[in-house]
């Protein structure tokens, strides 16, 4: 199949159900900070020139690096969807966007779920939306936008009343159902049998970090020693909604835990990471000379990243720092 084929006759109907989206473009991370992340790998007659710009403004707006890479990932399945149908993405229109979800809410999933979540589809049409809106004040794309809405551009709840209840509201079209549920409770016995699983204290101090504190992972792993306030029991992040830093409380045995792995972590300051990945050892030290721990076995193989060969950086809970060796 050539990128864009003919298209298929108007109201003639897709079958979805067929459909396979061919594996064409990726999503890469670039040092250029007004364009974080880009789809690239496409055929240029896609025109994919338009999906940088429209990354630009949204890195203009402050949006967030991992919102940039979430639709950046939603405009490649578009892409490779529009070609599928033999459409450019400026010729789209709604039912194009019709057959986009009928395909989502049944293609084969992760863990051989059928279909997309509802969270996910409506996702994508919150994507598709804002970048047709985009195109459109440009003075490109299609005359009207493909994704449809409810409330003809007037927020939901914009004008109601403080003094009256809220009356639930019509969906847009194609938005789906999004249901509600408890969140998802681990029994003692079950975090027990996460915990004997582990086998290094760094992701038992990571695991028990999640567990009590709710921290999303980017938050914790991008933690440095100045993170940890030892005495009031808090960990510092930064929220991913409002980058504000915030002290988070945790608990004493995720605290143990975090003790117990810096005892043993490449850490030099207060300033460096707080999470290092120990490598496998090596076949020889040949290769990187003489450790200077010799005698120990992964310092013999040469891993110039083991722990043994930096000091580790360990705050006590009277706030007092000592640096020391982990031999």
């Amino acid at each position: 199949m050539d990128w864009i084929d003919p298209p298929p006759a108007s109201g003639t109907p897709v079958d979805v159900a067929g459909v396979v989206l061919p594996e064409v473009g990726e999503v890469i991370s670039t040092a250029d900070p007004d364009l974080l992340w880009q789809v690239v790998g496409l055929p240029e007659e896609t025109d994919v020139g338009v999906i940088d710009d429209f990354f630009r403004e949204l890195s203009a707006s402050d949006c967030s690096p991992q919102t940039l890479r979430s639709y950046a990932f939603d405009l490649l399945r578009w892409w490779r969807f529009l070609a599928v149908l033999g459409r450019r993405w400026e010729g789209a229109g709604r039912q194009d966007v019709r057959d986009l979800v009928l395909w989502m809410r049944q293609a084969p999933g992760r863990g051989g779920r059928r279909g997309y979540r509802p969270a996910s589809i409506n996702h994508m049409l919150s994507v598709l939306s804002v970048f047709y809106e985009h195109q459109a004040r440009r003075g490109q794309g299609p005359v009207l936008n493909p994704v449809p809405s409810a409330g003809s551009g007037v927020r939901r709840y914009a004008h109601h009343s403080p003094m009256e209840e809220f009356q639930a509201q019509q969906r847009a079209p194609y938005r789906q159902r999004v249901v509600d549920s408890p969140p998802r409770v681990l029994s003692d016995d079950a975090v027990d049998r996460v915990f004997s699983s582990l086998g290094s204290n760094r992701d038992r101090a990571l695991v028990a970090l999640y567990l009590s504190t709710g921290a999303r992972a980017s938050e914790l792993l991008g933690m440095t020693g100045r993170d940890v306030d030892w005495g009031n029991q808090a960990i510092g992040l930064v929220s991913k909604g409002t980058r504000a830093y915030q002290w988070v409380p945790t608990s004493p045995d995720a605290l143990t835990w975090l003790r117990l792995y810096l005892d043993d972590a490449p850490q030099g300051s207060p300033g460096d990471a707080l999470w290092w990945t120990l490598r496998p050892a090596l076949p020889s030290a040949a290769v990187f000379g003489t450790p200077r721990c010799a005698g120990k076995s992964q310092c013999e193989a040469g891993d110039e990243h083991h722990p043994a060969r930096f000091p580790a950086y360990v705050r006590n809970p009277a706030g007092r720092r000592s640096g020391h060796s982990a031999h």
